[in-house]
Formats: structure tokens, sequence, C-alpha cells
């Protein structure tokens, strides 16, 4: 892992291959957006099978859970509501799998357009807007430099396993001013 991520010369490729370096049971990865033949000849080098889609209606080809990552490659500027790109994305994936993206960082000039130009940014984001997108209070690296003038931001969800408990479990603190307790349970 190492040696091919110090040959990487792309920083998405430095981040993309040191998240997946920490899921050694990672063996097949969903690509969203991003270069296609250079990005499988690099999963190939890694060992995974590898799907890379530019157009979302190819995503139905996909199964629901059948894959260890998916990694949105500069795609979420580029759809009316990126909410519902992750939340399709989160469909592809096997619990105990791995979310990624990668986006520009906001405010930019460069590369934005009309929603009607293809292949043209309609947004950049802040790290709220990023974390909100992708549903996560995690916050994103910075990768210096690239299409945004402020760089990109880089960020890994990792998709819980199926729990093994048989009962959820409540913590009440009483007195306290949010509502914590068992009404509280799949809220936060």
């Amino acid at each position: 892992w190492e040696s091919l991520k110090d040959k990487a010369g792309d920083r998405r490729v430095k981040a993309l291959v040191g998240v997946l370096s920490m899921h050694p049971t990672c063996r097949n990865l969903l690509q969203i957006g991003g270069p296609h033949d250079a990005s499988l000849e690099l999963y190939r080098s890694l060992g995974l099978k590898a799907w890379v889609c530019h157009h979302i209606g190819s995503l139905s080809q996909v199964d629901a859970g059948s894959m260890d990552a998916v990694f949105l490659w500069n795609s979420l500027e580029r759809v009316p509501v990126p909410e519902n790109l992750t939340a399709l994305a989160r469909e592809k994936l096997r619990p105990g799998g791995v979310l990624m993206a990668c986006v520009p960082a906001g405010p930019s000039t460069r590369g934005l357009g009309m929603p009607e130009a293809p292949q043209v940014r309609l947004r950049a984001f802040s790290v709220d807007s990023f974390r909100q997108a992708m549903g996560t209070v995690r916050l994103p690296r910075v990768l210096e430099g690239g299409s945004a003038d402020a760089g990109e931001f880089f960020l890994e969800v990792p998709i819980p396993s199926a729990s093994t408990r048989p009962h959820l479990v409540a913590v009440v603190c009483l007195g306290s001013p949010e509502p914590w307790g068992p009404e509280s349970l799949g809220k936060g």
C-alpha cells in the first residue's frame, strides 16, 4: 500500500489509498464520477474489483448491499440534490463498508457554470454543507490545491455493521436540557 500511495501523484488518490489501507476486508469498490481507465488500473493494482459509473442511471445495475466501498469522486457538486446521490451510494454498501467522497472546498469561481452545462460544477462546499450532504458529523480532511481555490475536502464515513445486541440500550440523563432517554432512541 505505502509504495503505491507514494507513487500516486493525485492527492485524492493518496487519500483514497490511505483509507483503503485501513480497510483490509475491502474487496470491491464502486466509484461514481472521476477518471475511468486510470481508476480501474489503480484498483486492479490494489487487488480490488472495481466499477466506475458516470451516470446516475447506470447505478441501477449495481445490487444493493453489494459493495465494500463507494467513492464519490467530485460528483456531489454536479448533481442538483447531493443528499439523494449520497443516499443512493449508501444503498450500494454492505454493512461494515465505507462511503468516501471528495468535493471542491468553496468558495470558488473556477469551473462554476449554469445548471444546463454538462460536466460543470453546480456548487462548492463548506465543511458543514459537505457533512450534511454526507449525513455525518465527521470532519473532512482538506486536500490542498486542485480545481477549487481553497482545495478539496475528503471525507470517509464508515457504515456500521448490524448490531449484535438483542435489545436497544437507552441512557437516561435526569435534569438534562436535551431529550435523552428511551424516547430519543433512533433520533441521533
